[in-house]
């Protein structure tokens, strides 16, 4: 037994360091951003964070290396899953239906350099994009058809996913293949691939690509540590459709996209779920801080940028003291108590 643990270890440890070496820009990236959460039964919570990490696909963009907190809710009703959060509008053992919204991280900054020919690009900004998946789950497989548009006024575009995935249980091992079709329309990929005459230069002609039908593949792993524990890593192999491609933002062809983390659930996934009405006069305890930081909480604090803020650098500290009053199926009541200290540094009157 302990020499199949051994081997199930490290094959996701060969796994998490192929994708620490091979990885590239995210771009169309929620399958390879899934965590093993969605399996939980409801009611589930948990928290975890990744590490998304790569090289960009537009042109002398750097490097880089997020840090993505999760926030993990699996409900009868309404689920969160890192990324992506919505209403479960239909289950069964076969079909699932979803109504969702899920973080779109790509993203252009222009380089101030004059050499890259790049300055007199505008900004493409990440978004949160909304639509509806319904996916069937078949001994083969589950395949996961999906609608997404833009809720920020961004890219004012649509997208849809066609998605094949087959979870392979090895014990506390999950591998997980999958192939994802997506095509986006010429909005989209004009917002985030166009050039448009006025941001034109010399190095940078006027680019408008038409809509784009490219593929991602991959495999997903995950494995439970323990009872409430788990770790995964993630790749996925990107291709992209030729009017990307001669964009002259865009100077790869193929990228590898790795997603990496850990996360923490509540109650444990092998343990009972238990009746409700349990816990009642439960106590619980909290202490609290925080400072002042230099960018907003969304999407800056939530993506890692945590340096402090250079004008007011002030925090405050507390704790919360609370009790279980009356738990239910539905919803639970709580009483609690707070008490915080402001550290305002002469700032406040």
């Amino acid at each position: 037994m302990r020499s199949r643990v051994d081997f199930a270890v490290r094959v996701w440890l060969h796994l998490a360091f192929a994708g620490l070496l091979l990885t590239g820009q995210a771009h169309a990236q929620q399958e390879v951003l899934r965590t093993p959460f969605p399996t939980q039964p409801p009611i589930s919570m948990g928290i975890g964070a990744g590490l998304r990490m790569g090289s960009s696909l537009y042109r002398n963009q750097d490097a880089y290396l997020d840090v993505v907190p999760l926030y993990l809710f699996e409900g009868k009703y309404l689920f969160a899953h890192g990324t992506t959060a919505g209403v479960h509008l239909f289950r069964n053992r076969r079909w699932s239906f979803d109504a969702l919204a899920r973080y779109r991280f790509d993203q252009f900054q222009p380089d101030a350099d004059p050499q890259t020919g790049l300055v007199s690009l505008r900004e493409r900004r990440q978004t949160v994009d909304a639509g509806l998946a319904g996916e069937f789950h078949a001994d083969w497989g589950d395949l996961r058809v999906v609608w997404v548009a833009d809720t920020l006024n961004r890219h004012n575009g649509n997208q849809v996913e066609l998605t094949w995935r087959r979870n392979i249980d090895r014990g506390d091992l999950t591998l997980a293949p999958f192939m994802t079709v997506f095509w986006q329309d010429s909005d989209l990929t004009g917002y985030y691939y166009g050039v448009d005459a006025d941001e034109a230069s010399t190095d940078t002609p006027a680019y408008q690509p038409g809509s784009a039908l490219n593929v991602q593949a991959g495999i997903n792993t995950s494995y439970l540590l323990t009872d409430n524990v788990f770790v995964y890593a993630n790749l996925a192999l990107n291709a992209y459709d030729s009017t990307i491609m001669k964009s002259p933002l865009v100077d790869s062809s193929v990228d590898v996209t790795t997603f990496i983390g850990a996360g923490y659930v509540f109650g444990g996934p092998h343990k009972s779920r238990g009746r409700f009405g349990r816990g009642q006069g439960l106590w619980t305890w909290r202490v609290n801080w925080a400072r002042t930081a230099e960018e907003n909480i969304f999407p800056w604090l939530m993506s890692g940028s945590w340096a402090s803020n250079h004008e007011a650098d002030t925090s405050l500290a507390g704790l919360t003291v609370g009790r279980l009053l009356r738990p239910g199926e539905r919803g639970d009541i709580y009483g609690r108590v707070a008490v915080y200290r402001h550290f305002e540094n002469g700032l406040q009157d």
